[in-house]
């Protein structure tokens, strides 16, 4: 299967084998229906991004100190590129639509073309990661070393605000996902074959962009868009994973997190993330109920090390070796 889940709500045939056997040894059964689609909570998560960029508009626009609506701008166009990436990862599950190519054709003009990105080419890194997770072949595994290397959290963060992981983003995403992959490139008809006009998807969504703050008088916000995208947005993905997967082997952890934890760092649920790994067909709108049937039964009081209450609190945890 393209997304590497088997039916009727089983396991995902991945290298997660520590976290199905302990599921298992749990007897814990994923109770029926939550694979089940909500065409009205799919419209609700593909609008969000675009109230945000909304709001930023509005920031900028109304009564408030400049300093005051640039930064509370800036705020919100992150918090837009966050949910935008985190709708591509589910549409590469087919959040949009159970048929393929129609659910690549929006998630591409809906999502992925706002912030640079073809699904196919995410999908390509993602099945990869779901398919070696906690393994030395994880071409998305991000560990604490990689922080020591960059000098500490706070070179780590100067990196990403410069710009200087641009390179990075663009080998992985772009030039040479092929050879970033490797021999871990899972091969499939969903990231095998481009669609026709596959790039327009990001000509048109940009220049929307560009026409909608030029229209309203705040095209510099297109720029701060720009930056935001290859930043501070993708820092907080790196920061996600290396608070989800800490470290190579079985973990992977859920987060119960706080409101702007699942703004900035796990929009639409994705901060329910052990939930995701055992079970990919369950759309993200779904997962908050899987993660209260699996407290319901105990399986955190009994697994505690699955289960952590904040992002912050768990990257805090690491400890930098000079």
């Amino acid at each position: 299967m393209e997304d590497g889940s088997s039916k009727g709500g089983g396991f995902a045939r991945t290298r997660d084998s520590d976290l199905h056997q302990a599921i298992r040894e749990d007897n814990f059964v994923l109770p029926k229906g939550l694979d089940t689609r909500s065409t009205v909570r799919i419209v609700l998560s593909a609008v969000q991004p675009f109230m945000y960029i909304a709001a930023a508009i509005v920031a900028v626009s109304g009564s408030l100190p400049l300093p005051v609506g640039v930064l509370l701008a800036f705020l919100l166009i992150v918090a837009a590129q966050r949910s935008f990436l985190t709708l591509v990862h589910d549409a590469s599950h087919k959040l949009y639509s159970k048929d393929r190519e129609w659910n690549d054709l929006l998630a591409d003009y809906l999502a992925a073309g706002f912030i640079g990105l073809f699904l196919r080419k995410y999908r390509k890194i993602h099945l990869a990661h779901h398919s070696a997770n906690g393994s030395a072949d994880d071409p998305e595994y991000f560990g604490i070393e990689v922080v020591e290397r960059a000098g500490g959290w706070s070179r780590f963060v100067l990196r990403y605000a410069l710009g200087l992981e641009i390179p990075y983003l663009l080998g992985k995403y772009h030039v040479n996902q092929d050879g970033y992959l490797g021999d871990r490139r899972v091969h499939s008809k969903a990231v095998d074959n481009p669609r026709r006009f596959e790039k327009l998807s990001v000509v048109v969504a940009q220049a929307g962009l560009l026409v909608t703050f030029w229209s309203f008088g705040v095209w510099p916000l297109y720029l701060m868009w720009l930056y935001a995208a290859v930043s501070w947005s993708p820092m907080f993905s790196r920061l996600r994973f290396l608070a989800e997967h800490p470290g190579r082997g079985k973990l992977t952890l859920s987060t119960e997190g706080t409101w702007w934890e699942r703004i900035y760092f796990a929009p639409h649920h994705f901060n329910f993330h052990l939930e995701h790994h055992l079970w990919p067909s369950v759309p993200p709108y779904r997962l908050p109920r899987t993660h209260a049937e699996l407290l319901r039964s105990g399986f955190f009081e009994r697994h505690s090390e699955y289960l952590a209450a904040s992002y912050v609190e768990t990257l805090a945890k690491y400890e930098i070796r000079s």
